[in-house]
């Protein structure tokens, strides 16, 4: 089975640096964004510290798309920002005719984007908790193990290989992701985990980025957890609006996360902390919007939309 994975940020590299350590059989490669990642990446491999260096081959968006050998899994771990309608064309320039897209984003709209260029029937979402860091252009550390859980984006639109080719392929995709020591299942339909998924993101990321605190820390700050606490109650009721109900253990699943996570800096408080847009536009924004259309009062989700939005815009520190 022939994998590529997209993007060569925490999440990116700690995929493509687990999955190329597999030698059962398994062909990984990586497509950088920019050509300096891709060829570090090609020299040095990526290193998931605490391990050796796993080569696997490079590429560039464009380097990909001119290839004839497709893969058999494309695996997204890009920012949902950086996929607007000419990044789902491109992903579109990759796909082979069984090729089928791995969606690893946090958020939510980025599946309407690329549904555009890529087939319903091969379009997955996914969740993860696992906790990655970038430290270099080819090193990553696995800051703790989570659960992967993925399902057809569009579960009502049947296969257009056959609902029975389509299982064998989310069945070799489950195995490679265990040999490469991944928790990882099949869920479908899965769009009430992406929205759990999203209120554990919801709270975690922007609040970790506003106050610059590890996902583990953020629970122990005094007045932190009731403020958590009104956060996921106003996105479990947007959620419950657009028609999903919240998981019984909503609540406490969000403080597991921040336990198996607790070393972890989110990618938003990394973000702000390195003076990059974050995602709260495709999070925390996402559920702004969905609330304005059905009626639904959320205050507390609109004030750290525009704290996070002000801490993106804040000026550089002069040295």
């Amino acid at each position: 089975m022939f994998i590529q994975i997209v993007g060569g940020g925490s999440i990116g590299l700690l995929f493509a640096g687990k999955l190329a350590a597999v030698s059962d059989g398994l062909r990984c490669a990586i497509v950088a964004r920019s050509r300096e990642q891709r060829d570090a990446l090609a020299q040095a491999g990526i290193t998931v510290q605490g391990g050796g260096p796993a080569g696997l081959a490079a590429l560039t968006p464009e380097e990909a798309a001119a290839q004839a050998d497709k893969p058999d899994w494309l695996l997204l771990a890009v920012k949902q920002g950086d996929i607007d309608a000419a990044f789902a064309a491109l992903i579109g320039g990759m796909l082979g005719a069984q090729t089928r897209v791995l969606c690893l984003q946090n958020g939510i709209g980025h599946l309407e984007r690329l549904s555009a260029s890529v087939p319903p029937s091969r379009l997955y979402a996914a969740t993860t908790t696992e906790g990655a860091r970038r430290l270099s252009a080819t090193e990553v550390r696995h800051t703790g193990s989570g659960v992967t859980l993925f399902g057809r984006a569009a579960a009502e639109t049947p296969a257009a290989d056959g609902a029975p080719q389509a299982e064998e392929a989310e069945k070799k995709l489950v195995s490679a992701l265990h040999s490469a020591g991944f928790d990882a299942a099949v869920s479908n339909p899965i769009h009430v985990i992406l929205w759990n998924k999203l209120l554990v993101s919801a709270v975690i990321n922007p609040l970790t980025a506003i106050l610059g605190v590890t996902n583990g820390q953020l629970p122990q700050l005094p007045h932190a957890e009731e403020l958590m606490r009104t956060l996921h109650a106003e996105a479990s009721a947007v959620m419950r609006a657009c028609g999903y109900e919240p998981a019984p253990d909503a609540w406490e699943r969000l403080l597991d996360v921040c336990r198996r996570t607790a070393d972890n800096r989110s990618s938003m408080l990394r973000d702000i902390e390195e003076g990059r847009a974050t995602e709260i536009d495709w999070i925390v924004g996402e559920l702004l919007r969905e609330a304005e259309a059905r009626g639904e009062a959320v205050p507390a989700l609109r004030t750290i939309y525009r704290l996070v939005k002000a801490l993106e815009a804040r000026p550089a520190p002069r040295e």
